[in-house]
Protein backbone atom coordinates (compact mmCIF):
# COMPACT_ATOMS: atom_id res chain seq x y z
CA UNK A 1 0.00 0.00 0.00
CA UNK A 2 1.45 3.84 -0.85
CA UNK A 3 2.47 5.54 2.56
CA UNK A 4 0.51 8.57 2.74
CA UNK A 5 0.43 11.57 4.50
CA UNK A 6 -2.67 12.52 6.75
CA UNK A 7 -3.55 15.80 6.98
CA UNK A 8 -6.05 17.23 9.47
CA UNK A 9 -9.91 16.00 8.81
CA UNK A 10 -11.50 19.42 7.68
CA UNK A 11 -14.05 17.41 5.22
CA UNK A 12 -15.33 14.30 5.89
CA UNK A 13 -17.27 12.36 4.03
CA UNK A 14 -20.89 11.32 5.17
CA UNK A 15 -21.81 7.64 5.22
CA UNK A 16 -25.74 7.74 4.34
CA UNK A 17 -26.07 5.76 7.11
CA UNK A 18 -23.91 3.03 7.12
CA UNK A 19 -20.61 2.26 9.57
CA UNK A 20 -17.79 4.38 8.83
CA UNK A 21 -14.00 2.89 8.49
CA UNK A 22 -10.93 4.52 9.07
CA UNK A 23 -8.45 4.14 5.92
CA UNK A 24 -4.96 2.90 6.70
CA UNK A 25 -2.65 0.28 6.56
CA UNK A 26 -3.90 -2.92 7.88
CA UNK A 27 -4.22 -5.93 8.08
CA UNK A 28 -6.78 -8.34 7.48
CA UNK A 29 -10.19 -9.40 5.45
CA UNK A 30 -11.72 -6.98 3.74
CA UNK A 31 -11.34 -5.09 0.47
CA UNK A 32 -8.03 -5.25 -1.07
CA UNK A 33 -4.66 -7.29 -1.40
CA UNK A 34 -2.88 -9.75 0.51
CA UNK A 35 -3.23 -12.84 2.61
CA UNK A 36 -7.03 -12.26 2.89
CA UNK A 37 -9.53 -9.21 1.76
CA UNK A 38 -9.12 -5.89 3.44
CA UNK A 39 -7.87 -1.96 3.32
CA UNK A 40 -4.27 -3.11 3.39
CA UNK A 41 -1.52 -6.01 3.06
CA UNK A 42 -0.38 -8.67 5.42
CA UNK A 43 -2.44 -11.59 7.55
CA UNK A 44 -4.13 -11.09 10.42
CA UNK A 45 -6.77 -9.18 12.02
CA UNK A 46 -7.10 -5.23 11.13
CA UNK A 47 -8.47 -2.35 9.81
CA UNK A 48 -11.29 -4.04 6.92
CA UNK A 49 -12.87 -6.07 9.16
CA UNK A 50 -15.09 -9.88 7.94
CA UNK A 51 -15.15 -11.27 4.55
CA UNK A 52 -18.16 -9.25 3.50
CA UNK A 53 -19.18 -7.42 0.34
CA UNK A 54 -17.42 -4.34 1.60
CA UNK A 55 -20.49 -2.29 2.01
CA UNK A 56 -19.05 -0.05 5.25
CA UNK A 57 -18.32 3.95 3.79
CA UNK A 58 -15.11 5.23 3.68
CA UNK A 59 -14.79 7.91 5.88
CA UNK A 60 -11.69 9.81 4.21
CA UNK A 61 -9.48 12.58 6.71
CA UNK A 62 -7.67 14.26 3.62
CA UNK A 63 -4.84 12.67 2.69
CA UNK A 64 -2.14 13.22 -0.17
CA UNK A 65 1.26 12.17 -0.58
CA UNK A 66 4.38 13.29 0.86
CA UNK A 67 7.04 15.34 -0.85
CA UNK A 68 4.55 17.85 -2.41
CA UNK A 69 3.96 21.27 -1.80
CA UNK A 70 0.92 24.19 -1.73
CA UNK A 71 1.61 27.75 -2.58
CA UNK A 72 -1.33 30.29 -1.28
CA UNK A 73 -1.25 32.89 -3.57
CA UNK A 74 -3.55 35.41 -1.73
CA UNK A 75 -5.10 38.58 -2.61
CA UNK A 76 -4.25 41.28 -0.18
CA UNK A 77 -5.54 44.33 -2.49
CA UNK A 78 -7.48 47.20 -0.69
CA UNK A 79 -11.29 45.72 -0.79
CA UNK A 80 -9.80 42.91 0.97
CA UNK A 81 -10.23 45.02 3.89
CA UNK A 82 -13.89 45.86 3.82
CA UNK A 83 -16.45 43.92 5.52
CA UNK A 84 -18.89 41.48 3.31
CA UNK A 85 -22.24 39.38 4.42
CA UNK A 86 -20.63 36.19 5.43
CA UNK A 87 -17.57 36.77 5.88
CA UNK A 88 -17.44 38.68 9.69
CA UNK A 89 -15.45 41.39 10.09
CA UNK A 90 -13.49 41.59 6.90
CA UNK A 91 -12.50 39.42 3.86
CA UNK A 92 -9.13 39.39 5.02
CA UNK A 93 -9.78 38.22 8.72
CA UNK A 94 -12.09 35.31 7.12
CA UNK A 95 -9.38 34.18 4.48
CA UNK A 96 -6.35 34.20 6.80
CA UNK A 97 -8.24 32.25 9.62
CA UNK A 98 -9.41 29.60 6.77
CA UNK A 99 -5.78 29.54 5.50
CA UNK A 100 -4.04 29.44 8.72
CA UNK A 101 -6.52 26.49 9.87
CA UNK A 102 -5.26 24.51 6.58
CA UNK A 103 -1.67 25.11 7.44
CA UNK A 104 -1.96 24.14 11.40
CA UNK A 105 -3.67 21.25 9.39
CA UNK A 106 -0.93 19.92 6.75
CA UNK A 107 1.71 17.08 8.05
CA UNK A 108 5.10 18.25 7.77
CA UNK A 109 5.75 16.20 5.25
CA UNK A 110 4.40 19.23 3.34
CA UNK A 111 6.16 22.19 1.98
CA UNK A 112 3.75 25.29 2.17
CA UNK A 113 4.41 28.72 0.21
CA UNK A 114 2.82 32.01 0.63
CA UNK A 115 3.02 34.60 -1.98
CA UNK A 116 0.79 37.88 -1.53
CA UNK A 117 -0.04 40.32 -4.09
CA UNK A 118 0.51 43.73 -4.30
CA UNK A 119 3.25 43.35 -2.32
CA UNK A 120 1.75 46.41 -0.37
CA UNK A 121 3.74 49.79 0.58
CA UNK A 122 2.32 53.15 -0.34
CA UNK A 123 0.08 54.07 -3.10
CA UNK A 124 2.91 54.19 -5.71
CA UNK A 125 3.30 50.31 -5.21
CA UNK A 126 -0.13 49.20 -5.59
CA UNK A 127 0.32 47.08 -8.86
CA UNK A 128 3.60 45.93 -7.09
CA UNK A 129 4.80 42.36 -6.87
CA UNK A 130 7.82 40.87 -5.16
CA UNK A 131 10.39 39.28 -7.17
CA UNK A 132 10.58 36.45 -4.20
CA UNK A 133 8.60 34.69 -2.16
CA UNK A 134 8.62 32.56 0.94
CA UNK A 135 8.64 28.97 0.59
CA UNK A 136 8.92 27.01 3.79
CA UNK A 137 9.18 23.34 5.38
CA UNK A 138 6.96 21.69 7.35
CA UNK A 139 9.38 22.37 10.64
CA UNK A 140 7.12 24.88 13.05
CA UNK A 141 9.69 27.73 12.53
CA UNK A 142 8.46 27.94 8.85
CA UNK A 143 5.07 27.66 9.80
CA UNK A 144 5.30 30.11 12.09
CA UNK A 145 6.74 32.75 9.77
CA UNK A 146 4.22 32.74 7.12
CA UNK A 147 1.50 33.07 10.27
CA UNK A 148 3.58 35.49 11.49
CA UNK A 149 3.55 37.35 7.92
CA UNK A 150 0.09 36.95 7.55
CA UNK A 151 -1.03 38.10 11.35
CA UNK A 152 0.82 41.56 9.67
CA UNK A 153 -0.73 42.01 6.71
CA UNK A 154 -2.58 45.55 6.03
CA UNK A 155 -4.67 45.09 3.02
CA UNK A 156 -3.74 47.71 0.16
CA UNK A 157 -3.74 48.28 -3.33
CA UNK A 158 -5.19 46.45 -6.44
CA UNK A 159 -4.73 43.03 -8.09
CA UNK A 160 -1.73 41.92 -9.87
CA UNK A 161 -2.73 38.50 -10.10
CA UNK A 162 -0.84 37.73 -13.66
CA UNK A 163 2.36 39.26 -12.17
CA UNK A 164 1.85 36.96 -8.74
CA UNK A 165 1.84 33.61 -10.70
CA UNK A 166 4.61 34.78 -13.22
CA UNK A 167 6.91 35.15 -9.81
CA UNK A 168 5.29 31.97 -8.70
CA UNK A 169 6.24 29.88 -11.98
CA UNK A 170 9.71 31.31 -11.98
CA UNK A 171 10.54 30.07 -8.47
CA UNK A 172 8.67 27.02 -8.53
CA UNK A 173 10.02 25.51 -11.82
CA UNK A 174 13.50 26.50 -11.68
CA UNK A 175 13.86 24.65 -8.53
CA UNK A 176 10.74 22.27 -7.48
CA UNK A 177 11.59 18.61 -7.24
CA UNK A 178 8.40 17.88 -5.93
CA UNK A 179 4.80 18.45 -7.28
CA UNK A 180 3.42 21.33 -6.27
CA UNK A 181 -0.04 23.24 -6.34
CA UNK A 182 -0.84 26.48 -6.24
CA UNK A 183 -4.48 28.07 -4.29
CA UNK A 184 -5.43 31.34 -5.81
CA UNK A 185 -7.82 32.78 -3.35
CA UNK A 186 -8.81 36.38 -4.79
CA UNK A 187 -11.82 38.66 -3.72
CA UNK A 188 -11.81 40.47 -7.93
CA UNK A 189 -10.22 40.58 -11.43
CA UNK A 190 -6.92 40.80 -12.36
CA UNK A 191 -5.98 44.46 -13.16
CA UNK A 192 -2.69 46.37 -13.07
CA UNK A 193 -2.00 45.70 -16.13
CA UNK A 194 -0.73 49.26 -17.93
CA UNK A 195 -0.17 48.37 -21.62
CA UNK A 196 -4.11 47.41 -22.17
CA UNK A 197 -6.02 50.08 -24.01
CA UNK A 198 -8.36 51.67 -21.57
CA UNK A 199 -11.31 52.58 -24.36
CA UNK A 200 -11.41 48.80 -25.81
CA UNK A 201 -10.84 46.74 -22.57
CA UNK A 202 -13.43 45.53 -20.20
CA UNK A 203 -13.05 47.76 -17.09
CA UNK A 204 -13.32 46.35 -13.62
CA UNK A 205 -13.65 49.40 -11.67
CA UNK A 206 -14.88 52.84 -12.55
CA UNK A 207 -13.09 54.55 -15.58
CA UNK A 208 -10.40 52.80 -17.55
CA UNK A 209 -10.01 55.21 -20.11
CA UNK A 210 -8.08 57.62 -17.59
CA UNK A 211 -6.80 54.78 -15.72
CA UNK A 212 -5.80 51.58 -17.41
CA UNK A 213 -4.98 49.78 -14.25
CA UNK A 214 -8.27 49.09 -13.69
CA UNK A 215 -8.62 46.86 -16.82
CA UNK A 216 -9.33 43.11 -16.79
CA UNK A 217 -5.65 41.67 -17.38
CA UNK A 218 -7.60 38.54 -18.58
CA UNK A 219 -4.76 37.70 -21.61
CA UNK A 220 -1.56 38.05 -19.39
CA UNK A 221 -3.20 35.68 -16.33
CA UNK A 222 -4.61 33.30 -18.39
CA UNK A 223 -0.96 32.83 -19.94
CA UNK A 224 0.80 33.01 -16.39
CA UNK A 225 -1.64 29.80 -15.31
CA UNK A 226 -0.76 27.99 -18.49
CA UNK A 227 2.56 28.20 -18.19
CA UNK A 228 2.01 26.64 -14.37
CA UNK A 229 -0.39 23.29 -15.73
CA UNK A 230 2.52 23.31 -18.57
CA UNK A 231 4.54 22.27 -15.62
CA UNK A 232 2.20 20.05 -14.34
CA UNK A 233 1.53 22.34 -10.71
CA UNK A 234 -2.12 23.05 -11.17
CA UNK A 235 -3.87 26.21 -10.07
CA UNK A 236 -7.08 26.16 -7.93
CA UNK A 237 -9.16 29.31 -7.77
CA UNK A 238 -11.23 30.37 -5.19
CA UNK A 239 -13.19 33.85 -5.02
CA UNK A 240 -15.06 35.52 -2.97
CA UNK A 241 -17.47 38.71 -3.07
CA UNK A 242 -16.78 40.52 -5.90
CA UNK A 243 -14.68 38.39 -7.76
CA UNK A 244 -17.73 36.36 -8.61
CA UNK A 245 -19.21 38.97 -10.67
CA UNK A 246 -16.72 37.25 -12.93
CA UNK A 247 -16.87 34.28 -12.27
CA UNK A 248 -16.67 32.73 -16.01
CA UNK A 249 -13.37 34.65 -16.28
CA UNK A 250 -12.10 32.67 -13.07
CA UNK A 251 -13.66 29.82 -14.90
CA UNK A 252 -11.61 30.12 -17.82
CA UNK A 253 -8.63 30.49 -15.57
CA UNK A 254 -8.97 27.56 -12.93
CA UNK A 255 -9.39 25.31 -16.75
CA UNK A 256 -6.30 26.79 -17.78
CA UNK A 257 -4.52 25.61 -14.50
CA UNK A 258 -6.25 22.17 -14.90
CA UNK A 259 -8.95 22.33 -12.39
CA UNK A 260 -11.77 22.59 -14.17
CA UNK A 261 -13.72 25.04 -12.66
CA UNK A 262 -13.50 28.35 -10.14
CA UNK A 263 -14.90 27.71 -6.68
CA UNK A 264 -16.78 30.94 -6.08
CA UNK A 265 -17.80 31.80 -2.25
CA UNK A 266 -20.24 33.66 -0.67
CA UNK A 267 -19.18 32.63 2.68
CA UNK A 268 -16.22 31.94 5.14
CA UNK A 269 -17.32 28.76 5.49
CA UNK A 270 -17.49 28.11 1.74
CA UNK A 271 -13.98 29.37 1.55
CA UNK A 272 -12.84 26.44 3.65
CA UNK A 273 -14.76 23.57 2.42
CA UNK A 274 -13.80 25.34 -1.14
CA UNK A 275 -9.80 24.87 0.18
CA UNK A 276 -10.91 21.43 1.20
CA UNK A 277 -11.89 20.67 -2.15
CA UNK A 278 -8.83 21.61 -3.83
CA UNK A 279 -6.68 19.95 -0.98
CA UNK A 280 -8.47 16.66 -1.68
CA UNK A 281 -7.98 16.85 -5.58
CA UNK A 282 -4.70 17.28 -5.27
CA UNK A 283 -3.66 13.01 -4.06
CA UNK A 284 -2.11 10.90 -5.43
CA UNK A 285 -3.77 8.18 -3.30
CA UNK A 286 -7.19 7.21 -4.42
CA UNK A 287 -10.26 6.01 -2.13
CA UNK A 288 -13.32 4.90 -3.24
CA UNK A 289 -16.35 7.16 -2.28
CA UNK A 290 -19.01 5.68 -4.87
CA UNK A 291 -22.38 6.53 -2.85
CA UNK A 292 -21.16 8.49 -0.75
CA UNK A 293 -22.59 12.14 -0.18
CA UNK A 294 -20.65 15.50 1.37
CA UNK A 295 -21.76 16.29 4.90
Amino acid sequence: MRRCVVLLPLMMIACQGRPPVDVGEGEGEGEGEGEGEGEGEGEGEGEGEGEGEGEACTTITQQRPADAGVVFVLDRSASMAQPAQGFGDTKWEAVKDVVLDHIDGLSDDVDVGLLLYPAGGGRDDQCAVSDTFFVGTGQPQDRQTIRETLEGVVPVGGGPLASALSVAAEGLLGAASQPWAIVVVTDGAPTCNPLLNGSTCTCTFDSCQTATVNCLDDVETREATRVLQDAETPVFVLTIDDANAFLSFFDELAAAGGTGTARGALRAIDVARDMDQAMLEFLDCRLDVENATFG
